[in-house]
């Protein structure tokens, strides 16, 4: 068995294993968790690459900045994620899981490697568990829990980088002050969060807490590449010592290696099941086993229900309807994100008419129009908005202060006065106000109509 019973629950005791894959699972991990602390670090002129700014609404990603208005933006980005997982799983099975997911690449690559430091390999730590309590146990404990914590604190840390700017956070940490209160709960929330994941729910998380497990059945087909026992080839089993020529048996010798070495507890040899996070430990398990016994590797591999149950020879289909459609829907969702992202005007107006009376004669004879103008500056820098009509010859334009500051971000409201010449009449003329900012690359213009007297 790969567990046993704690506080009633089945405790999964993972052994070590090494072999191609569990090593390349471990760099791409360590190259994943670089990459997020260093991450923060860059930055892109004045801007970090990557800032969720929550409190003051403002997100960048990758030097781009995106304010509330350019929200419908990021759902491209997010559906692009979710279509590239489906696109992955009908390719690679649950690779993201195995390899790329934080819970894995954190449980793995970091607290099950401070737990077998100091407790040892699965034996070490099963017979550690079962003894009784007393002062070297209390110690080893007492020192994992901690390292524990300082690791889930050092991870929420750099996760809060990502939404608070790395200088603003070294400052709050370097000179802890009530005012970043907000701040200091997010991390300390995080680091429980964290603390109680990888520390005690660990497999339990993907088997009862996250939901791709779930429906991973409806995302595969009998071409997608899982994790699988060549049940063909492995049955029936059988003990080295027990295999004669009249009692002969499949290549798998019942050694329960692919067991032991699971990290969620489950045994390959019973099918696909959704705890499977396919991290193919079992295969390095079985691949160094079947070297042992003069046997050849892949009694647990990398391959498709079709390729399983088809006659040698015959591969798994990679082009098919299901790839096609997601591989389609990534490129055009990330290519429509990139050509918005390119053609978005950063300089938003919009002409609101406020309630009251449609127009109003001055002392000068002229015809004033009452208009409340909406100004939305998303580009990163304050910027002078300089508004004028356009092609009305006579007419003019009157605003409190011209030009108009409005700083990175702001939605500002400006009342302005559209002002016909005397004895100017009709019904309606449309009319044109420019916005220019000078030194900034922003323009934009607004189209309304101005009420005249019969």
């Amino acid at each position: 068995m790969n567990f046993i019973l704690v506080d009633g629950r089945n405790w999964v005791y993972p052994q070590k294993v090494d072999g191609p894959y569990t090593r390349a699972r471990d760099w791409l991990g360590y190259m994943l968790i670089a990459i997020m602390a260093i991450v923060p670090l860059i930055r892109i002129g004045d801007l970090p690459l990557i800032l969720l700014d929550v409190p003051h609404r403002r997100f960048v990603i990758f030097g781009q900045v995106f304010w509330p208005q350019d929200t419908w933006l990021l759902f491209f980005l997010l559906f692009s994620f979710v279509v590239a997982i489906l696109f992955l799983t009908a390719l690679a099975g649950r690779a993201w899981c195995g390899y790329a997911c934080p819970q894995t690449v954190f449980l793995h690559g970091v607290f099950l490697r401070i737990e077998q430091w100091l407790e040892g390999d699965r034996n070490a730590q099963m017979r550690l568990d079962r003894g009784p309590w007393g002062a070297k146990k209390i110690a080893i404990k007492l020192t994992k829990h901690l390292l524990f914590i300082a690791f889930a604190s050092l991870v929420a840390h750099i996760s809060l980088s990502y939404f608070m700017d790395i200088r603003r956070l070294t400052s709050a940490i370097m000179h802890p002050s009530w005012d970043y209160k907000a701040p200091m709960i997010f991390a300390a929330l995080v680091t429980l969060a964290f603390y109680i994941d990888f520390a005690f729910l660990r497999e339990q998380f993907c088997n009862y807490i996250c939901p791709y497990a779930r429906f991973q059945s409806a995302l595969l087909d009998r071409d997608s590449l899982v994790v699988a026992y060549d049940r063909k080839r492995g049955e029936p089993r059988g003990k080295v010592a027990a295999r004669a020529d009249t009692n002969p048996a499949g290549d798998c010798i019942d050694c329960h290696k692919c067991v032991v070495v699971c990290p969620q507890g489950i045994d390959i040899r019973e099918g696909l099941q959704l705890e499977c996070i396919h991290c193919a430990r079992c295969i390095d398990a079985c691949d160094s086993v079947m070297t042992k016994i003069g046997k050849p590797k892949g009694l647990v591999r990398y391959g498709s229900e079709r390729t399983l149950s088809s006659p040698v020879g015959e591969g798994a289909k990679t082009v098919r309807p299901r790839t096609i459609v997601y591989g389609s829907m990534l490129v055009a969702l990330l290519a429509l994100f990139g050509w918005q992202v390119q053609t978005r005007e950063l300089l938003d107006m919009t002409l609101l008419r406020p309630p009251g009376q449609l127009y109003s004669r001055l002392a000068t004879g002229e015809v004033a129009n009452h208009f409340r103008l909406s100004l939305v500056n998303k580009s990163k820098a304050e910027a002078d908005i300089q508004l004028q009509l356009a092609d009305l010859p006579g007419w003019r334009l009157i605003v409190p202060e011209n030009p108009v500051p409005v700083a990175a971000g702001q939605h500002r409201f400006v009342e302005v006065f559209v002002v016909a010449p005397q004895q100017t009449t009709g019904e309606k003329m449309p009319f044109t106000i420019v916005a220019i900012a000078d030194g900034e690359d922003l323009s934009a213009r607004v189209h309304g109509k101005a009420v005249l007297p019969q």
